[in-house]
Order: C-alpha cells, then sequence, then structure tokens
C-alpha cells in the first residue's frame, strides 16, 4: 500500500516529520566514522575493509563487512561522500588506488 503525501492531515506529516528527526539522529555518524572519513580524503589514508568497499561503491562487500552499527549507516556515508568528498576519491575502486597513490 501506498500514500501519496496529498493524502496527508497536518498531523500525519508532522508524524512523517518527527519520525525523520529521529532516524536523523539515530544513524547520524560517529565522530570515529567520521574521523575515518576524514582521514582518507584528506590525509589519503588508507581506510578499514568496510570503509574502502563503501568507497569503491562495492554495496555487496560493504554489507558483508559492516558491523551492527555501520551496517544501518550506509546511506549515510554516501551522503556525507556525496556532500563532503570530491567525486574522484570515490566511486569505483580505480578512482580509490588513484587517491591513495597521490598520497604517496
Amino acid at each position: 500500500m501506498t500514500i501519496e503525501i496529498t493524502d496527508m492531515d497536518k498531523e500525519d506529516l508532522q508524524r512523517l516529520i518527527i519520525q525523520e528527526e529521529l532516524d536523523r539522529s539515530e544513524f547520524a555518524l560517529s565522530r570515529e566514522n567520521l574521523d575515518s572519513l576524514r582521514k582518507y580524503v584528506f590525509d589519503k589514508i588508507p581506510p578499514g575493509g568496510f570503509l574502502r568497499s563503501v568507497l569503491e561503491n562495492n554495496l555487496k562487500e560493504a554489507c558483508g563487512r559492516a558491523d551492527m552499527r555501520n551496517r544501518r549507516k550506509l546511506f549515510e556515508y554516501v551522503e556525507w561522500l556525496y556532500n563532503n568528498a570530491p567525486a574522484s576519491c570515490w566511486g569505483s575502486p580505480e578512482n580509490v588506488t588513484q587517491w591513495l597513490a597521490k598520497g604517496e
């Protein structure tokens, strides 16, 4: 069953907004997550297996390597990369390899 937003009253919309805010706080990247991303992007420090698979756009590998906390944060990792990282440093294994090679 799908609900169109036009079918929602103000109370339903308010509940949806509150739930979105709760989800954002629950799934927000931790300081440790952000430190790992920043070290890779700004210092070109090789990431661990999970983060590397995220950076390489390998969903299957990322899901397989993720711990319970990170499994639910995949969207947030991609959102952060999209909004904060150069496109040339993520998105494929080749991009990641070339990005890390620049740091040597």
